[in-house]
């Protein structure tokens, strides 16, 4: 089929009925390009190896027999472009730890480097009882500074496990960042729970009294404080109104929650601390029996009750199940949560709906404002309505809800709709295959689970990057995710990811693999303006794709270009881009050899870099070699087919044309044999990113990303 379709496609390109991709000619690093095997990209960029092409000695064959290839994670990239965080299994280059190592990679004149972050040994501290092996769990935003969790094990009591974070830089400076006044976590478990994005600020939940402020503390309760490394500074963040203590516990947005994956977690503290550490969220209990309402603690000095009612005509029907924290601008001016409460005067029932509450100027107080527009959600929050994304002002916010407005939608299904500075629009029915799902502790009053889509917005809201499995467009999809834009001048979806290679779509496409987001840097796949847009596919949506694999695209301005190998023998990933709107980084993971600098076939941290590339090193074989990924005569990137355009809003009825489809398996038949196929890989990366593929594909739950933990909850 493709050496037929191959052929024709390019007959096409010849007369003008797909635009090509920016000529090579021209480029100023052209000769670069050439040397990285890269004239095939589009806007003149050109492969970067960011991973060290030294791994000590390890091989391929040295990780699979352990079960690893080398790469982990790409845990971070830098927002300028020109640094990443990688987690390797394996002692790379001065690694203090056999097993694991994080790398900062730097972009310099000669090429990238690496140089290993990692707290000290329990040996160069003969004091702690703190095993071996620490965990990382953030990072500043420059990617100077991580947060690392050192875990103890002790059995003399039963089974009990504390926790001590540690704030590693790049200067080689270190601070215990889990440590009070009264004592260290050493006396309870301390768990991350966010931090600002220059670090200076750091938030851990711990059941232990750590300041005097924290007297009161009822046994085994959370919580929250705040960590300052430079001034060795603890404050406690679960302050009331009143000034007094959250004595039933605190914590941070909705995080208190036993979830099952990293971007479930993400999305229950997603900006719960705003970029400067100035505003801080979180969920209490004010007083016995009482469902949680939520709170800011404003710089550590005041607290607001984002929560309380704005009724001007009498007391609305008080809160059953609580408050449920949803999101904040980065700043944190605006936030959003759900509430089954009467809090404003159009509120006339008890269902939960979705508000937001804006600060005045000085941040001494606030308005709160319906945003579901009384569409009436439900009783719980069982799924029934959440946040999607919002603006960074947040006057436009997307949100999924399971009733209908004015009889758009369908009823019990997630509706997609948006609410455009108090205006609300339906955009699309989506399905429930698009969600992950994060269910709550079994102990926590609010109950219930949450479906969290993969979606993001521009900041000014004007665009919603999204992947659904319903169709919503002309284009056939056959129930595979695929990857759509909503514009909201224009009121229109989009498709960027519907293939024309094949004759229908036999694979997911996606934004990002779910076990490798981070907790809380996700990846950047959509630039501030909405003209470039990065994702995943199983597809092939251009001729140059021919390994069957799943593999990293770029869409630009209605142009989709292939920029990982496509040729390679395994599944290539998205990793992240650079802030702004010119997208100059686009980082992706994968075992294709794409510059002579790579000389083995374990998985490599790449950056497909605008004006980029650097001089083949010393030794490395010139050019590129017969099992380097990629051919400069590649066919150029095509435009999205018309029929996967549609402008309006809403799902358009299916395509009249039928496609063959095989004999229908049931669920539980299509998991097994996917989990067969999982389990067959030797590699226990690639197994670990199969088998959740599957699960969320066929209806099971994920397992815990490493990391992952249960919080002990605020007592209603």
């Amino acid at each position: 089929m493709l050496r037929r379709i191959v052929p024709v496609l390019m007959a096409l390109v010849s007369l003008g009925l797909f635009p090509a991709a920016a000529s090579a000619e021209g480029c100023p690093n052209e000769q670069l390009r050439v040397a990285n095997n890269s004239t095939q990209l589009p806007d003149c960029r050109a492969y970067e190896q960011v991973s060290p092409r030294d791994k000590n000695g390890s091989t391929t064959d040295d990780f699979s027999a352990a079960g690893d290839d080398s790469i982990d994670d790409p845990l971070l990239i830098g927002e300028d472009g020109n640094s990443a965080l990688l987690e390797f299994n394996g002692a790379v280059s001065e690694s203090k730890y056999g097993g694991y190592t994080s790398l900062r990679a730097t972009r310099t004149a000669q090429g990238w480097t690496s140089s290993v972050l990692s707290p000290p040994r329990a040996d160069e501290r003969p004091s702690s009882p703190f095993g071996e092996l620490p965990f990382y769990l953030g990072a500043s935003s420059d990617t100077s500074k991580l947060l690392f969790s050192r875990r103890h094990l002790d059995t003399s009591e039963g089974f009990n496990v504390t926790e001590r974070l540690e704030l590693v830089g790049a200067d080689g400076a270190y601070a215990e960042a889990s440590k009070g006044s009264l004592g260290g976590p050493d006396l309870s478990e301390a768990a991350f729970a966010g931090m600002s994005t220059d670090a200076s600020h750091l938030f851990f939940q711990s059941s232990a009294t750590l300041e005097s402020g924290a007297s009161g503390l009822e046994g085994g309760a959370s919580m929250l404080y705040e960590r300052l490394p430079a001034q060795g500074l603890t404050r406690v963040v679960g302050i009331l109104p009143n000034g007094s203590l959250a004595s039933r516990g605190a914590i941070l947005g909705s995080g208190g929650y036993d979830v099952p994956n990293a971007s479930a977690h993400q999305a229950m503290v997603r900006h719960a601390v705003s970029v400067d550490g100035s505003h801080v969220v979180f969920s209490a209990s004010p007083a016995e029996g009482s469902p949680p309402e939520l709170y800011d603690r404003i710089d550590a000095q005041r607290t607001i009750q984002l929560s309380a009612p704005q009724r001007t005509g009498g007391a609305g029907a008080p809160p059953t199940v609580g408050v449920r924290y949803q999101d904040a601008s980065a700043d944190g001016s605006s936030v959003f949560f759900l509430s089954d409460a009467q809090l404003t005067d159009d509120d006339t029932d008890s269902n939960v709906d979705l508000y937001r509450f804006t600060f005045n100027a000085a941040a001494t107080g606030g308005t709160l404002t319906r945003i579901s527009g009384g569409l009436g959600a439900g009783t719980s929050f069982d799924g029934e309505i959440g946040l999607v994304a919002a603006s960074e002002d947040g006057q436009v916010a997307y949100f999924v809800s399971t009733a209908t407005l004015e009889g758009h939608g369908t009823p019990g299904a997630p509706n997609l709709y948006v609410n455009d500075r108090g205006t609300v629009r339906f955009v699309a029915t989506l399905s429930t295959l698009d969600h992950v799902v994060a269910q709550s502790a079994p102990n926590d009053s609010t109950g219930g689970i949450s479906y969290i889509p993969q979606a993001q917005t521009t900041p000014d809201g004007a665009k919603l990057l999204f992947q659904t499995h319903a169709q919503v467009t002309s284009f056939a999809n056959a129930g595979f995710g695929e990857i759509y834009t909503y514009t909201l001048p224009s009121k229109s979806l989009s498709c960027i990811s519907c293939t024309i290679v094949s004759a229908a779509p036999t694979a997911d496409a996606s934004l990002s693999t779910e076990v490798r987001s981070s907790f809380f840097a996700p990846a950047r796949n959509i630039s501030d303006d909405g003209s470039w847009i990065f994702f995943q596919a199983g597809d092939a949506l251009v001729p140059g794709d021919v390994n069957g694999k799943q593999d990293v695209y770029e869409w630009h301005d209605g142009i989709v270009s292939l920029l990982s190998g496509g040729q390679g023998s395994d599944d290539s990933f998205f990793a992240g881009s650079d802030v702004g709107s010119d997208k100059r980084d686009v980082f992706f993971l994968t075992v294709d050899k794409l510059t002579p600098s790579d000389t083995d076939t374990a998985y490599d941290l790449y950056d497909a870099r605008i004006g980029g590339g650097f001089p083949a090193p010393p030794g490395a074989p010139p050019g590129c070699s017969a099992d380097c990924q990629g051919e400069s005569t590649a066919p150029p990137p095509l435009t999205a087919p018309a029929s996967a355009l549609f402008a309006g809003a809403g799902n358009l009825a299916p395509s009249q044309q039928t496609l063959a489809r095989p004999k229908v398996l049931s669920r539980s038949q299509k998991l097994a044999g996917a989990l067969r196929s999982c389990n067959a890989k030797r590699n226990r990366h690639k197994r670990a990113v199969c088998q959740a593929q599957a699960r969320k594909r066929y209806g099971s739950t994920f397992k815990a990303k490493k990391g992952s933990r249960r919080l002990k909850n605020v007592r209603p």
